[in-house]
């Protein structure tokens, strides 16, 4: 009767269109749309979806094909905390300009890319912007998880140790981005000699 092609098979957060080309014409189907003139089918998938459709053809012969759309992503990559290491190990929850943080982030997404934009990183110390050193550092990248330390050195300011993950910081195969992320670390920064 006609093999299903598919608007895209590549991951995406876009809508997904299934099209039948017929090779004779056809009863209506419902749910879909039927265009006599070219003698096609379609349907637009705005999630994904596996269905079995009946066609009969005006002879009363059925035939049934298979429309699996599988390869649609709405969903946002989700940023957590899982591991702090501070270099002040007398008082873990206490930190300063003299000892280096590095916090263990873990990006979670069924379709995460390798990438992430440390300018789209910044880091509070209470309700102030920090000027402290960022570096990110062991990136790996594993099933449905991206994971890397994001190491923070001479932190000058005083109070609540907090990250910012602006939107963008990270995206996935499908264009979704992560939208803002704070993290509290519960460590307090204290430079008082």
């Amino acid at each position: 009767v006609g093999e299903v092609e598919y608007s895209t098979k590549e991951i995406t957060n876009k809508e997904v269109e299934a099209t039948i080309k017929l090779s004779e014409p056809i009863e209506e189907v419902e749910g879909w749309e039927y265009i006599k003139e070219n003698n096609i089918l379609k349907k637009t998938y705005k999630e994904n979806a596996s269905e079995s459709i009946v066609i009969k053809d005006l002879a009363g012969n059925e035939n049934q094909i298979n429309v699996d759309v599988l390869n649609i992503d709405k969903t946002l990559p989700k940023i957590e905390l899982s591991k702090i290491n501070n270099a002040n190990t007398l008082d873990p929850k206490v930190g300063n300009k003299l000892h280096e943080i590095v916090l263990s982030i873990k990006i979670l997404d069924d379709n995460i890319q390798k990438q992430v934009d440390l300018k789209k990183i910044d880091v509070f110390v209470g309700d102030v912007k920090s000027n402290c050193g960022k570096l990110l550092k062991n990136i790996k990248l594993q099933e449905k998880q991206l994971t890397f330390d994001l190491k923070l050195t001479d932190i000058e300011e005083e109070g609540e140790l907090k990250i910012m993950f602006n939107d963008n910081t990270c995206k996935d195969k499908a264009g979704n981005e992560n939208k803002k992320t704070e993290i509290n670390t519960d460590i307090k920064i204290n430079n008082t000699p």
